[in-house]
């Protein structure tokens, strides 16, 4: 009897397989949407071998559903009707229903939705497309936004939320990897950032990674420096040692090469290096510290950019790794000094080229042809385009030495995104500068989107996320990005450096009218917040502007500047308000790094309190 019952079973399934692989009675002419204000008595079916990430994305999916409509719906494994389910997942049963599909064409986070006649189907590649499919449905048809990572928009269905008809599959323009480094994994996940922990549900390790700077750990010259300093770059007439991070090595010494090969079959050999693709062989983050010896020198010269001893040096290792791990890459930076592509030399198919835009103008698109920067910048995205079969970038957003004043990349982004999709890259790692930083989570929330989709216009997903986090206040500030953005355009700059502070305050000096103004806006704002939460993201935004009113201040207790150094002690009394203000809104909020490179917010507390003897009463 229990035979006969599994061959019915089958039967049918088999059946309906037909119906989901172009059988199907279901004319697509008549298919009717789903009304996702109706599905009580609905349920999630996940198939009994669903992985730890698809099991995930029905979890997830419920509960947004929960708080969108009410409704809990229930998770199960197997069903006794072919209607009223939202399948998560592939499956033998999800395959065999009405809106059934497969997925063995799908990559590892392309994603197909069909939603039709009382079904819902989302699935996709192994092992994040069903993830990353269930956050696309949430987005696209309940209108959830992930705001912060602690911040989820989710709005009600109302009594009415008609949804499709839908088939859509849809494959991220960048593969293998999205990368803008939220400190929370959760909030990452839902942003489709590929930088999180290592967790099952999260989808596991990513198999490839960014490629940064190596070499100061495959030949470190506190290792070698002092018994072979001939490993390392000739400038100046004399072998640089001194600073194990910026120190070159020079990259046609014979003895160089097996080192480094070494170092990286050793570092693919060791457990935390499982199911990883890619290992980076890239030179140190020196300005100019690149070797002058005969040999590099020649290469460089034939090649026309000091690429060529890098590339040469990179392809050979690339052959050593090939003849023992043929499905791994090997990557290397093409950043500062090594950005121009060689003239004859090409990467070999299994090296990857990471383009940096570190000297690229961030204030404006790269594709701007008034920007003379940024034509140079894409002349060498274009011709790296033409000769690497497998391109990434390292883009830069954010003032790395100054990150608390207004910095206006935001118009930028979305067209420098989309200029990287339309090159081909394969993966984009997005450098910020802390998340303490000004307009940290609008610049996180634009970024993120613009990285799944390319095609979202800028300008309203900056809209969106202002008018959805700070309500009532929002038009004031729509007013304070506009006056910030558009008084850097119209005063003509072009930011050929991501650190301003380098040459502060020259690169991007701070207008004090524009700070005053925008001053004024913080403080009516905080007037029409609603309730203490949209407050206090409001005071959050404001301390960028009372930065830029401190400025003048600022700049005599820079760390440049001596203990010892003339201070303005009549400007100083002026901003003694203003100061308080601003150190207690710090405390409030967190934000301590002015950058790591710099120094902390403590700092400056420290020496204004040394200028008038204590801040505020509380200072003892």
């Amino acid at each position: 009897m229990k035979r006969i019952t599994a061959l019915i079973i089958i039967a049918v399934m088999v059946a309906f397989a037909s119906f989901a692989y172009g059988a199907s009675p279901i004319n697509s002419n008549t298919a009717q949407g789903v009304d996702l204000a109706r599905l009580d008595g609905w349920d999630i079916v996940v198939a009994d071998d669903a992985i730890a990430s698809e099991i995930y994305a029905a979890e997830e999916f419920q509960e947004f559903f929960r708080q969108a409509s009410g409704v809990k719906l229930p998770i199960v494994h197997k069903i006794t009707r072919w209607d009223k389910h939202v399948f998560i997942g592939s499956g033998t049963v999800m395959q065999a229903s009405p809106v059934g599909f497969g997925v063995e064409d799908l990559g590892p986070e392309d994603l197909h939705i069909v939603v039709r006649d009382d079904n819902i189907a989302i699935a996709g590649g192994r092992p994040r497309g069903t993830l990353y499919g269930v956050y696309t449905f949430l987005e696209d048809y309940l209108g959830v936004r992930f705001l912060t990572h602690d911040h989820t928009h989710v709005p009600k269905v109302g009594e009415l939320h008609l949804v499709g008809p839908v088939d859509i599959t849809y494959k991220p323009p960048f593969p293998h990897f999205r990368i803008f480094s939220s400190e929370s994994a959760e909030f990452s996940l839902r942003q489709r950032d590929k930088y999180y922990r290592n967790d099952p549900k999260y989808g596991g390790i990513t198999t490839f990674g960014n490629q940064s700077h190596s070499h100061y750990r495959q030949v470190s010259s506190e290792k070698y420096g002092q018994d072979h300093p001939e490993y390392f770059a000739l400038v100046g007439g004399k072998r640089k040692i001194g600073h194990m991070v910026t120190d070159e090595l020079c990259l046609t010494n014979p003895e160089v090469l097996p080192l480094v090969t070494d170092a990286v079959l050793r570092e693919i050999g060791q457990p935390g290096s499982i199911g990883r693709r890619n290992f980076s062989v890239s030179r140190n983050d020196s300005i100019d510290g690149y070797c002058r010896c005969e040999p590099c020198s020649a290469i460089a010269d034939r090649e026309e950019s000091q690429m060529g001893p890098m590339l040469d040096f990179v392809n050979k290792v690339a052959d050593e790794i090939a003849k023992t791990h043929p499905d791994l890459y090997v990557g290397t930076l093409a950043y500062i000094y090594t950005r121009k592509p060689p003239r004859h030399l090409r990467p070999r198919d299994n090296v990857q080229i990471n383009l940096c835009s570190w000297d690229a103008c961030q204030l404006h698109a790269f594709t701007d042809p008034n920007c003379p920067i940024n034509v140079a910048f894409m002349q060498d995205l274009q011709n790296w385009s033409k000769i690497s079969k497998h391109l990434y970038a390292w883009t830069y957003n954010g003032n790395f030495n100054e990150s608390l004043l207004p910095y206006p990349d935001l118009y930028a982004i979305g067209s420098n995104i989309r200029a990287l999709a339309d090159a081909g890259i394969e993966g984009v790692h997005m450098s910020r500068a802390g998340s303490g930083t000004e307009l940290s989570d609008l610049r996180a929330y634009l970024t993120y989107r613009l990285l799944w989709n390319p095609k979202l216009d800028a300008r309203e997903v900056i809209n969106e996320f202002v008018d959805l986090r700070y309500g009532q206040a929002a038009p004031l500030i729509h007013q304070y990005i506009e006056l910030t953005h558009n008084h850097y355009r119209e005063a003509g700059f072009h930011l050929n450096s991501t650190n301003p502070g380098k040459n502060y305050p020259q690169d991007l000096p701070v207008d004090a009218g524009v700070a005053a103004a925008s001053l004024e806006l913080f403080a009516e704002a905080v007037k029409l917040a609603e309730n203490d939460e949209i407050k206090a993201r409001v005071e959050k935004l404001s301390i960028s502007a009372y930065r830029a009113v401190l400025d003048p201040l600022w700049r005599q207790l820079h760390p440049w500047q001596k203990e010892d150094a003339k201070i303005d002690r009549a400007l100083a009394e002026q901003m003694r308000p203003l100061a308080q203000e601003f150190f207690q809104l710090c405390d409030k909020h967190g934000f301590d790094q002015t950058w790591a490179s710099r120094a902390s917010v403590a700092a400056y507390r420290a020496r204004i309190k040394g200028i008038w003897g204590t801040l505020d009463p509380a200072d003892k």
